[in-house]
C-alpha cells in the first residue's frame, strides 16, 4: 500500500542524502529554500562548512544526524544546537591552518587594524558591510561580502595578542558574519535583491502552511509565529533608504519556521510509516493465522476442528490488541481516509472470521465460550472417561 507522505511545495522538497564519512549532503534537489529535511543542516550552512578540513565537516555532519535521533532535544532546540555544532566546528579550525607569514604586513594591517584594534575594525566593518547595503543588492553581493569579513575575523582571531575580551569581541562579530553569509549563501541564485527574497520564502511558506497538517504546524506554533512575521520596509519614496535588520531578522524568521515544520513533518511521516509497518506485519500474521484455522476447521477430524476453534479465540485477543495499533496509525495521519477505511474493513472482518471460528462446534468437540476441547463419549461400560487436547 502506498503511504501517503508529506507532499512539500517545490521550495521544501526533502531528498535522501549519503551521510559517508567526510562527504557533505547534496542540496542541489533540496527546494528553492535548500533545507534537507534528512540531514537537518541547509544549503547556506553547507556553503560555509566547504572551507574546513574533511574530518571537521563529517564531524559536524555527524552531530547534527545524530541530534535529529535525540529524544530529549524538542525541534525548538535543534536549531540553537546546531548553531552551537557549527561554532564547535569554526573552533575546530585552528590558527595553525592558517598561514600568516603569507600575509604581507600591510595587508595583514588592513585585516585586522593599524593601531592593534583587531576588534574595533573588524565591528566597524560588518557596519560598513551592512549599512553599504542597498535595495538592489544581491545575495551573491551578500555572501562574498560576509565571506570575506569571516576570513578576516579568523585572521584577526589567530593573530591577536589580545586579552580574552578582545578575542570575544571578535568572535562575537565572526559569529553575526557568519550568520548572515549562511542566510544568504542559501538563497543565493533563487531570488535577486531582499525584497524579492522577502517575497520568495514568504509566499512560499504561506503555501506550505496552506497544505501542511494541523499538528505538525500546532507542534511548532507555525500559524501564530507566520501571523507574528512583520513585512520589512518595500522600496519607494526619495527618503526611503534601505535597512538591512528588518529583512534579515524577518528572512531568518520565516526559514526558522519552514525548517522546525519540514523537521517535524518528516518526524510524522518517518513514526506513521513504522507504526504502519507494525500494523501490516501485525496483520501478514493474523492473515497467515486465519487461513490455517478455516484448514483445521473444515478438517474432518474433530481433533483438527478443536485446534482452529482455538486458535479463533486467541485471534481474537490478538486483534483487540491489533486495533490499537490501527488507531496509532490513524493519529500520524499517513494515510488517506480511504486508506483508513479499507484497513478497518479488513481488520473488522478478520475478526469476524476468527469469531465464527471460535464458534466451531460438533461431535466430540465441547467449546465452552473461551475455549473448545476434545472429548471422547462416554463408554458404555465403566472406566469411561474424556480427553482433552
Amino acid at each position: 500500500m502506498q503511504i501517503r507522505t508529506f507532499t512539500p511545495r517545490p521550495l521544501l522538497s526533502a531528498l535522501t542524502c549519503a551521510l559517508a564519512i567526510g562527504v557533505l549532503p547534496d542540496t542541489s534537489h533540496a527546494g528553492l529554500l535548500g533545507f534537507d529535511v534528512t540531514a537537518g543542516i541547509d544549503k547556506g550552512t553547507l556553503e560555509f562548512l566547504r572551507q574546513f578540513p574533511t574530518d571537521v565537516r563529517a564531524n559536524f555532519v555527524l552531530a547534527v544526524r545524530q541530534s535529529l535521533d535525540r529524544t530529549d532535544l524538542s525541534v525548538n532546540n535543534f536549531f540553537d544546537h546546531t548553531d552551537k555544532l557549527l561554532i564547535n566546528a569554526q573552533d575546530a579550525l585552528n590558527c595553525a591552518s592558517i598561514d600568516l607569514s603569507s600575509i604581507p604586513k600591510d595587508a595583514l594591517d588592513r585585516l585586522i587594524g593599524k593601531d592593534g584594534n583587531p576588534a574595533e575594525t573588524l565591528n566597524d566593518e560588518l557596519e560598513s558591510t551592512r549599512e553599504g547595503a542597498k535595495w538592489d543588492t544581491t545575495p551573491s553581493h551578500f555572501r562574498i561580502r560576509y565571506a570575506d569579513l569571516d576570513f578576516k575575523a579568523s585572521v584577526a582571531r589567530c593573530k591577536s595578542s589580545s586579552g580574552d575580551l578582545v578575542r570575544s569581541e571578535i568572535v562575537k562579530v565572526r559569529g553575526q558574519a557568519t550568520a548572515a553569509y549562511i542566510l544568504w549563501a542559501r538563497l543565493d541564485g533563487q531570488c535577486t535583491s531582499s525584497g524579492n527574497c522577502y517575497e520568495l520564502v514568504s509566499n512560499s511558506l504561506k503555501e506550505t502552511l496552506a497544505s501542511s497538517l494541523k499538528q505538525d504546524k500546532d507542534k511548532i506554533a507555525a500559524d501564530q509565529r507566520f501571523a507574528r512575521v512583520t513585512s520589512p520596509p518595500k522600496p519607494g519614496g526619495w527618503f526611503n533608504k534601505y535597512k538591512w535588520e528588518p529583512y534579515q531578522t524577518t528572512l531568518v524568521d520565516l526559514l526558522r519556521i519552514n525548517d522546525e515544520l519540514a523537521l517535524v513533518t518528516n518526524d510524522r511521516v518517518t513514526k506513521g510509516k513504522a507504526a504502519f509497518d507494525t500494523f501490516t506485519a501485525s496483520m501478514n500474521d493474523i492473515n497467515a493465522k486465519l487461513a490455517d484455522a478455516g484448514r483445521k476447521v473444515r478438517s474432518n477430524r474433530p481433533i483438527d476442528k478443536v485446534r482452529g476453534c482455538n486458535i479463533g479465540y486467541n485471534l481474537v485477543t490478538q486483534i483487540n490488541g491489533v486495533e490499537s495499533q490501527l488507531a496509532k496509525v490513524k493519529g500520524y495521519e499517513v494515510l488517506t481516509t480511504e486508506q483508513m477505511v479499507q484497513q478497518k474493513k479488513g481488520l473488522a472482518d478478520a475478526k469476524t472470521t476468527a469469531q465464527g471460528y471460535a464458534k466451531t462446534k460438533g461431535g466430540f468437540i465441547r467449546n465452552n465460550n473461551s475455549t473448545c476441547e476434545f472429548f471422547y463419549p462416554p463408554r458404555p461400560f465403566p472406566g469411561g472417561r474424556i480427553g482433552v487436547f
